[in-house]
């Protein structure tokens, strides 16, 4: 049976609120948590082993906007809970907070060491000079700025070169070395265990209608417009608010961890928001 307007308005606060006080306390802590790197973690060890910091200082700040980016479309999912429910504008933003989630635990993993790490933090700045590139053409800018960001993804890839990383794997010093390129999906797949998830929010976003048939939406056919208003259920407000905490706890944890800073606040967190039914795994 469909939920009243009343009634979904409530079931979205209530679900809503949760959410909400989750990212809150995550803010509050992950400033003061992470000023620098502990002694014996896996960020000192980074600084210890590079031959420059620059690599370790990158990492941490594709980490941080990552954090900065999920929370943002963390919250933006939550301001399209309201009546009448915002339902693929929630998904989109869902899928960028899962997106972001997986990029941050990608470039703090604390199960790989500091090659591995560095080649990863290579991969996303080629990769996002390649699309730097390509986005110029498109919009027809001159060929003198084009020339400046092929100079500069020339001088990553030397810099890469020279510190044994390579994009082809027998190039590479070893195969740690090697720079794959990044995919989303298999990032929400090894990262968060969450590739159905990325795949269903992208297929909301793609506009395939199976895909909200299999959060349970229904078309209320009495309305008047062609395709009805769609009829909000339990199982999607839980789906896109138990994947966002997921995620986010998830990638915020990592980051604490890399850094080697006291996790007790966040698991605390973790642990309240897991009571309230908003996180549905326990992972730390």
């Amino acid at each position: 049976m469909a939920l009243s307007p009343e009634q979904q308005m409530h079931y979205a606060l209530k679900t809503r609120d949760a959410a909400q006080a989750l990212i809150k306390e995550i803010d509050s802590l992950r400033v003061p948590g992470l000023s620098s790197p502990a002694p014996g973690s896996c960020a000192q060890a980074d600084l210890d082993q590079s031959t420059n910091g620059e690599s370790v200082t990158t990492i941490a700040a594709m980490a941080f906007q990552c954090l900065a980016t999920a929370a943002d479309h963390y919250d933006g999912a939550l301001r399209n809970y309201q009546n009448p429910f915002q339902i693929y504008a929630a998904c989109t933003c869902a899928r960028g907070c899962l997106e972001a989630s997986a990029l941050a635990v990608h470039f703090c993993d604390t199960g790989v060491g500091t090659e591995q790490r560095t080649s990863r933090q290579y991969s996303w700045r080629l990769e996002g000079l390649t699309e730097q590139i390509k986005a110029g053409k498109a919009f027809g800018i001159g060929q003198a700025e084009l020339d400046k960001t092929e100079r500069r993804k020339a001088t990553v890839e030397a810099d890469a070169a020279s510190k044994g990383y390579s994009m082809e794997s027998h190039a590479a010093a070893s195969p740690d070395h090697h720079i794959k390129k990044l995919k989303v999906t298999e990032l929400a797949r090894d990262r968060l265990d969450m590739e159905a998830n990325y795949r269903i929010f992208s297929a909301v976003a793609h506009g395939h209608n199976w895909a909200l048939i299999q959060f349970g939406l229904e078309v209320n056919r009495d309305r008047p417009e062609p395709i009805g208003q769609l009829v909000v259920k339990p199982e999607f407000l839980y789906f896109v608010c138990q994947t966002m905490a997921g995620c986010i706890g998830r990638a915020t944890l990592e980051v604490f961890r890399y850094y080697g800073a006291d996790t007790t606040g966040i698991t605390d967190s973790l642990e309240k928001a897991s009571k309230t039914g908003l996180i549905k795994d326990k992972f730390w």
